[in-house]
């Protein structure tokens, strides 16, 4: 699958919106495809000593788990997991999360100005408009967020307990509470 990627989604005709040019932005472990209004961003299949992204099930997994978790303080960016399906010899296309035909997984977002944060883009467009009442509230303190052991939940989807990924050194960071 990988040797699909990243070219493959370089295609503007890989997005469903047919944007005028993709560009892409490559992390250690991501491809991230500024596509127009739309962002893609694809878990590389790769081991490190903190994670094993080489099968698609944990992908695709930690895909919707991302949605899941940064949804929480950024609603208006993310919108879902897409599959990426085969399109010719060589490329691919963008399509709904559950086509049978998915050989990979993306985290679909919206893209913002990277130059302006969204709270900066409120405060302008009410000071505009002359009503600051309307200014959307912040986000909710972390303390009120979900903390109910998210990374062993994730483990547990995948068959796998907190335990025996840290025994793998998979996971291991100091923040993971442990029972």
């Amino acid at each position: 699958m990988s040797a699909r990627l990243p070219e493959a989604l370089l295609d503007p005709l890989a997005c469903p919106h047919r944007p005028d040019h993709v560009d892409l932005r490559e992390t250690h472990i991501s491809w991230v495809f500024l596509a127009g209004q739309r962002a893609y961003k694809v878990k590389k299949p790769i081991v490190l000593p903190f994670l094993d992204y080489r099968t698609l099930a944990p992908r695709r997994a930690l895909c919707a788990e991302e949605v899941r978790l940064n949804r929480r303080l950024a609603p208006s960016v993310y919108v879902g997991v897409v599959a990426l399906v085969a399109r010719g010899a060589h490329g691919l296309e963008v399509r709904p999360e559950c086509d049978p035909g998915a050989v990979e997984y993306a985290v679909e977002m919206r893209r913002y100005d990277e130059d302006v944060s969204d709270a900066d883009q409120a405060v302008v467009a009410a000071q505009v408009a002359g009503d600051t009442g309307s200014l959307p509230l912040p986000a909710p303190p972390l303390a009120e967020l979900d903390t109910e052991r998210p990374v062993e939940r994730l483990l547990d989807e995948l068959g796998e307990t907190l335990d025996a990924a840290l025994a793998r050194g998979c996971v291991g960071a100091p923040w993971i509470a442990r029972a």
